[in-house]
């Protein structure tokens, strides 16, 4: 690989200007993101268009409890992230090429516990959630297909995360540009074609996932730098997972903690019947696009601010934050109003059934114009995580976020009954979070600084 090759594909971290760095890191994010949620999009707009309320209703109403069972593992790929750039910021390539191995290593062996896992508990899950038996028995074909992809798509994660880590953000998304486009034609194929219904949507996805693995092998075995994944000499470093476990789990029990309040959310929206479920689960699509503004500069942050704290680089730190905060919340701003302005013709994309609109809408309108909020403790958590202190965000993410969540769900929502109430909860629950954890980066800055500059002396 050429030095010119080499220099496109990284970014240096710790000189120069962050800002525009933190913009060229953060777009490939955003798009690859945005093209891995166009799978679920592609699959709920064919299923809906094509195979009916009932199959968009399987297809939306899943993508909470798989997030549930998955995030443990996907959490883990932060840790992954922070510990190779620690490694890349010091020049330790040997450590660096052991920990993507060992990373890759486990990406395998959780994609398979997990393919096991949600393969057979999918429909008692489901049950559990209360849903309608009209959707029920689709519901449970879609989820158990898409768990036997686990092993492509913690394959991919992980690999990723070792490319973020020298700022290549660029060859994730040109793997996941090749798999969009076969996602959305084979789900054309399958259902358009075939009438495979959910199976054929599944199927599709699967396949593009296993798609986008091959590309992020291939780069990362490529490599010559301190990023090389070596197939002749594949490690598995217990040291080196116990690192990335460490900042890692924190973050995946977070999720899952997260995911779970969604899913008594989802649960709820369950018992307002269907119409009202495939009108959540249009909305949820372009909430996912907002989000993903917000964790492209989490991932920004999280990264530039890792390489940074592990050679003392305390003034930096501080920039990274405040660049990542000011870019995030514009961003997402920008991004909530246009959806919501254009939220008519927009919502056809996925469904003309007005019932199922006027619930889209409604969740558009008190969860999507004030989605920003999430930078406040989002970014806050990031900076916390990369200088080392994990469990501390995820914490306070789960009293903050997901308890306020549970109790409103079980304590607010049965007395009035209301759609719009239910919703409500998101901004309450982000508005409290985001004082938790601005209160608790304050109080712990200078601690974490002065272990900052520890490292520079070391």
């Amino acid at each position: 690989m050429s030095d010119k090759t080499k220099k496109r594909n990284s970014i240096d971290m710790l000189s120069g200007p962050i800002w525009n760095k933190l913009i060229i890191f953060a777009l490939p994010i955003v798009a690859s993101s945005s093209l891995q949620q166009l799978f679920n999009s592609a699959d709920v707009a064919i299923a809906g268009k094509f195979a009916g309320p009932t199959a968009l209703a399987a297809v939306g109403s899943t993508g909470a409890l798989i997030n549930l069972i998955i995030n443990l593992f996907v959490g883990c790929s932060t840790g992954a992230n922070v510990v190779i750039s620690r490694y890349i910021a010091r020049g330790e390539e040997q450590n660096s090429r052991e920990a993507v191995s060992t990373s890759l290593v486990f990406a395998v062996m959780s994609g398979v516990a997990l393919a096991l896992i949600g393969f057979f508990l999918s429909r008692p899950l489901l049950t559990l959630m209360g849903s309608p038996a009209e959707v029920i028995e689709h519901s449970t074909i879609y989820m158990q297909i898409f768990f036997i992809g686990m092993p492509f798509l913690m394959l991919y994660n992980f690999g990723s995360a070792a490319l973020r880590s020298i700022g290549d953000t660029r060859r994730p998304l040109i793997a996941l540009a090749f798999s969009g486009v076969v996602n959305v034609v084979l789900n054309i194929i399958f259902v358009v074609v075939f009438h495979m219904g959910v199976a054929g949507v599944a199927i599709a996805t699967v396949c593009s996932e296993a798609l986008s693995v091959i590309f992020i092998l291939s780069f990362l075995i490529r490599e010559e730098g301190i990023i090389k994944f070596d197939v002749n000499h594949i490690v598995f470093v217990p040291s080196h997972l116990k690192k990335i476990v460490s900042v890692g789990l924190p973050a995946g029990l977070q999720g899952v903690v997260f995911s779970l309040s969604n899913v008594c959310i989802q649960s709820s929206v369950n018992s307002f019947g269907s119409a009202a479920m495939a009108g959540n689960a249009a909305a949820a699509n372009f909430d996912c696009f907002s989000y993903f503004i917000c964790t492209s500069f989490v991932q920004s942050a999280i990264t530039f601010a890792s390489q940074n704290f592990a050679v003392g680089n305390v003034d930096r730190i501080k920039r990274v934050y405040h660049d990542a905060l000011v870019l995030s919340i514009l961003s997402m701003l920008t991004y909530d109003v246009i959806v919501y302005s254009f939220k008519f013709p927009l919502l056809t994309i996925f469904t003309d059934d007005p019932i199922v609109k006027e619930y889209a809408v409604i969740k558009l309108a008190i969860a999507q114009l004030p989605h920003a909020l999430i930078c406040f403790y989002e970014i806050t958590a990031a900076i916390l995580r990369a200088m080392g202190k994990s469990m501390l965000p995820a914490i306070l993410c789960i009293v903050g976020t997901c308890f306020v969540r549970l109790a409103w769900v079980f304590i607010a929502f049965p007395k009035f009954k209301d759609f719009g109430l239910l919703i409500s909860v998101y901004p309450i629950s982000w508005i409290i979070t985001s004082a938790m954890m601005i209160t608790a980066y304050n109080t712990q800055k200078k601690k974490l600084f002065k272990v900052a500059l520890e490292n520079k002396t070391a």
